[in-house]
């Protein structure tokens, strides 16, 4: 769980322990009710910013560790060649959804991909959707797409097609739902499942792998150099999975570049 949902429970349940102390032993509760609801307000901007530092801190320590830069500012953003490099690449629309995003981020190249980590503007084309970490690798090969979900995280089976693998431990684990099950059955190949298997979950809304890249994300402003670590080698295996398609005589997909 992200440390500001954590801290956003605790804080719900003094809050509420609060009241029922101001109702229970207050004469008149009206007035302090009001500064319970208004400490508490003030207490979850202090406990979002905190949340904050500690997730740029991390990204920081990321960026350092694993060889990638950190962009913290607007200016530092402006004179990342990277993301320059990836805005010619993208279409307006493209990049603000696939790449675009909140600062900080973390960019650079990694196990040979192109990746970006950062809180995105939004998921797909929902503004209002929640904060979360968007670890993508760019791969660049053109495809029609699948996505991986943790089938213990479904509470509503999504719509599509289910692409079978004949891998009982992994389709047990996880559902596969893609526009040409071929493709699914081509990227994910033993080394693919194994990552996935031992990667522990797809982030919160699965891992979606289309002809931009492979995405997923994290729940919440992500707080482990650690989980960042592992989010990464998951997503650069299936990018390298599906550059092996573009390879494949009956994959389907053909590499245009990272972009």
């Amino acid at each position: 769980m992200p440390l500001l949902k954590k801290l956003t429970w605790l804080l719900v349940g003094l809050i509420v322990v609060g009241l029922v102390a101001v109702f229970v032993f207050v004469e008149n509760p009206g007035r302090p009710a009001v500064a319970v609801i208004a400490l508490g307000s003030l207490s979850w901007l202090v406990m979002a910013r905190l949340a904050h530092l500690r997730h740029a801190a991390v990204m920081r320590k990321a960026a350092a560790d694993l060889g990638l830069d950190y962009v913290g500012t607007a200016a530092d953003e402006k004179r990342c060649s990277f993301l320059a490099e990836r805005r010619l690449k993208s279409e307006a629309d493209v990049f603000r959804w696939k790449v675009d995003g909140k600062l900080p981020a973390v960019v650079g190249t990694y196990a040979g991909f192109p990746v970006v980590v950062r809180v995105p503007v939004g998921v797909d084309f929902d503004a209002g959707a929640p904060d979360s970490t968007r670890i993508v690798a760019y791969h660049g090969v053109k495809m029609t797409g699948f996505t991986i979900y943790d089938r213990s995280r479904i509470k509503k089976t999504p719509k599509g097609r289910q692409a079978t693998l004949g891998d009982e431990a992994f389709e047990a684990r996880y559902l596969v739902l893609a526009h040409r099950p071929e493709e699914a059955k081509t990227v994910l190949g033993p080394e693919a499942r194994g990552a996935l298997l031992a990667a522990g979950g797809t982030g919160f809304r699965g891992i979606e792998v289309n002809r931009y890249g492979v995405f997923l994300h994290e729940e919440g402003k992500i707080s482990s150099v650690e989980l960042l670590r592992h989010r990464l080698d998951v997503v650069t295996t299936l990018a390298a999975a599906a550059r092996e398609l573009a390879k494949a005589p009956s994959g389907g997909a053909t590499r245009v570049g990272d972009g």
